[in-house]
C-alpha cells in the first residue's frame, strides 16, 4: 500500500479514499480501450493523482482470462494501483476484489455501474445494476469485505432514464454498505453520451451523502466549464473532486494534431483549477 500522492498544489485540499490521501483531487476515469498501462504511464507525468485502469469483468478476472489479466497488471512505476470491476454476482465479485488485493495488490477499487453500453446493461450490469438495490447492495458489501483497506469507490449514472432515476437511493446504499467515495455521471443509460449533464443531480447527491466524498463527471472538457458555468460550478462547490475522461481523450488527439504537449491539457486543467478557485473553495475533479 502507498502513502499519499504527492503533487504541487499548495492550498488544495487533499481528496481522502480510505488511506489513500490525493493531494490533488484530480482523477483519470477508467476507459475501456484507452486507460491501458501505456496510456497512464503517458498521463502520469502531467498531473492528477490517480489513474484508473479500463473496466474489466468479475468472472473473467477469476477465471483466469488471460487478457483481463493483462488489463489488470501494471508497470513497476505504478505506485497506485487501481482498477475498475463490473460484475452481476456478489459471490464472485467478492472473489475478484479478493484476488486483486491479495495478488495482484491493488490500492483502490472502483466498481462499474455506470456504464451505458448495451452489451453491459443487456447483462444486467452497469448502469442498469442500480435498479436492482437488494443486488446493488449485496454487491458492493461483498466487495467491501473482501477488499479489507483498500478503499471501494463506486461510479453511478442518474439512472436508466428519466422516469427511472436511482442515483440517490444508491448513493445512500453505497455509503451504508462502506464505500470510500461515490461518482455520478450526471447523465441517464438512455442519454449515452449525447445531451448534457445534470450538475444539479450532482449537487443533490452530495447533500445525501454526507460521510464520504462526491466526484462529479460529465461535460467538463476544461477548468473554464467548471469554474465559468454557475450551474456545475455551484454543484463542484458541493462535491468533493471530479474525474476527466471521454474529454482528456478527445482533448489528446486534438492536441497531437496541433503538435502541443499533453502538459496543456492535463496540466493546464489542474493548474487552471487551482489557480482561479477562490479561497475555502471544494476542490472537484473531472470524470466521464
Amino acid at each position: 500500500m502507498s502513502g499519499p500522492v504527492r503533487a504541487t498544489s499548495p492550498g488544495v485540499p487533499a481528496l481522502k479514499l480510505g488511506p489513500l490521501v490525493l493531494e490533488v483531487p484530480v482523477l483519470l476515469a477508467p476507459m475501456a480501450g484507452v486507460t491501458n498501462r501505456a496510456f497512464r504511464t503517458l498521463c502520469r507525468g502531467y498531473g492528477a493523482a490517480l489513474y484508473v485502469s479500463e473496466m474489466v469483468t468479475a468472472r473473467a478476472l477469476i477465471e483466469g482470462n488471460a487478457k483481463t489479466e493483462a488489463m489488470a497488471s501494471f508497470g513497476p512505476d505504478e505506485e497506485v494501483r487501481s482498477v475498475q470491476l463490473s460484475g452481476v454476482d456478489p459471490a464472485v465479485m467478492g472473489r475478484a476484489v479478493g484476488r486483486l488485493v491479495d495478488e495482484i495488490g491493488v490500492d483502490h477499487v472502483d466498481l462499474n455501474f455506470g456504464c451505458p453500453a448495451g452489451k453491459v446493461t443487456r447483462q444486467g450490469a452497469g448502469a442498469a445494476l442500480p435498479l436492482h438495490r437488494a443486488l446493488f447492495r449485496a454487491i458492493l458489501r461483498a466487495a467491501v469485505v473482501h477488499a479489507g483497506p483498500v478503499p471501494v469507490t463506486v461510479k453511478l449514472r442518474i439512472g436508466i432514464d428519466a422516469a427511472h432515476t436511482t442515483f440517490l437511493e444508491s448513493g445512500r446504499i453505497a455509503e451504508d454498505e462502506g464505500a470510500a467515495a461515490v461518482t455520478l455521471h450526471a447523465r441517464t443509460a438512455e442519454q449515452l453520451y449525447s445531451g448534457t449533464a445534470d450538475w444539479e443531480a450532482i449537487a443533490a447527491l452530495k447533500e445525501t451523502v454526507t460521510s464520504v466524498p462526491v466526484l462529479g463527471n460529465g461535460d467538463l472538457w476544461e477548468a473554464a466549464d467548471a469554474l465559468e458555468d454557475p450551474e456545475a460550478l455551484a454543484a463542484l462547490e458541493a462535491a468533493m473532486a471530479v474525474s476527466i475522461a471521454a474529454a482528456l481523450d478527445a482533448l489528446l488527439a486534438a492536441r497531437r494534431e496541433e503538435g502541443q504537449a499533453l502538459s496543456g491539457v492535463l496540466g493546464g486543467l489542474v493548474d487552471r483549477s487551482m489557480r482561479e478557485a477562490r479561497p475555502g473553495r471544494i476542490s472537484a475533479s473531472l470524470r466521464t
